[in-house]
């Protein structure tokens, strides 16, 4: 008898917009995670762009009690009246919906709700950020902030001997002679010298090589909240885990940067302190 789970369907865009565009009230309840709550704000900034009152709610375990009077939408999890759990990200398809319902979704959302889901971004979403200026595909590495040591320490999208240390980041990057303003150029000799790092420190996997090319010729976003898509996902997965208020916030385009990148590095610090403190053990057919 097979337990697997039948595959999510992919919702309807526009019958998922219609039905938010008839509701009286909208209950958006999101999963922790960057890409779940990125679709939460998308969905909710389309509802207020069409006047229809909205709440949203991030939880580890989603809880669900329709009411009457409200139509309650799971994004990240199955319930409620209407679900968006898949199979693709789930920022993607609440662009869609977005766009149907109000026709002005903010594509770099929904970009790095897409790279916080662990896809890369294309199709209309990456052509409507493209044509609107919004995003340029650059040299370098997807933090979330100018100070690039800032961003190399407190990354979770990559492990290297800095990460958790900005004093440390701050001194390995100072041996490349680095200018003021960084050019491609630069940007390159940064990426090389992440990627190395990343790749050959003491503990480093094969598929390290893999991960760090995720992080490699970021989406820059010249009026985004953060440096790049990848960085402002990485802010998302942070927010969405440590304060989920402030990742709702974020995400339906309030000004809580500082708040939301403070977060961010008390998150990532405790990561990174947690991968470099952790121990392993073999028990009778187990591995811990």
């Amino acid at each position: 008898v097979s337990s697997a789970q039948p595959t999510p369907t992919q919702p309807d865009p526009a019958a998922v917009a219609a039905s938010l565009h008839e509701a009286r009230f909208v209950r958006l309840v999101a999963t922790a995670s960057g890409d779940a709550v990125a679709a939460a704000g998308l969905l909710a900034r389309a509802c207020r762009g069409v006047d229809v009152p909205f709440q949203i709610r991030v939880r580890e375990r989603p809880e669900f009690a329709p009411t009457d009077d409200e139509l309650v939408v799971s994004v990240g999890t199955a319930g409620g009246d209407v679900s968006i759990a898949g199979p693709s990200s789930l920022a993607e398809t609440a662009y869609d919906v977005a766009d149907s319902l109000d026709g002005d979704a903010d594509p770099v959302l929904g970009m790095a709700g897409v790279v916080a889901a662990g896809d890369a971004p294309s199709g209309e979403l990456l052509e409507d950020a493209e044509a609107a200026g919004r995003v340029e595909r650059r040299p370098g590495v997807a933090v979330p902030t100018a100070d690039l040591a800032d961003g190399l320490a407190h990354s979770t999208r990559l492990r290297t001997p800095y990460s958790g240390d900005v004093e440390r980041a701050r001194a390995t990057l100072a041996e490349l002679n680095l200018p003021t303003d960084l050019d491609d150029a630069a940007h390159r000799r940064v990426a090389s010298a992440v990627a190395l790092d990343a790749t050959t420190t003491a503990g480093a996997v094969p598929a390290a090589a893999d991960a760090v090319g995720d992080v490699l010729r970021p989406y820059a976003t010249p009026d985004g909240p953060f440096a790049t898509v990848g960085g402002y996902a990485d802010v998302l997965d942070a927010v969405a885990r440590s304060e989920p208020g402030t990742g709702v916030a974020l995400t339906l385009g309030h000004d809580v940067r500082t708040a939301a990148l403070e977060a961010w590095r008390e998150h990532a610090s405790a990561v990174h302190d947690a991968l470099a403190g952790a121990t392993t053990g073999r028990y009778d057919g187990l591995f811990v």
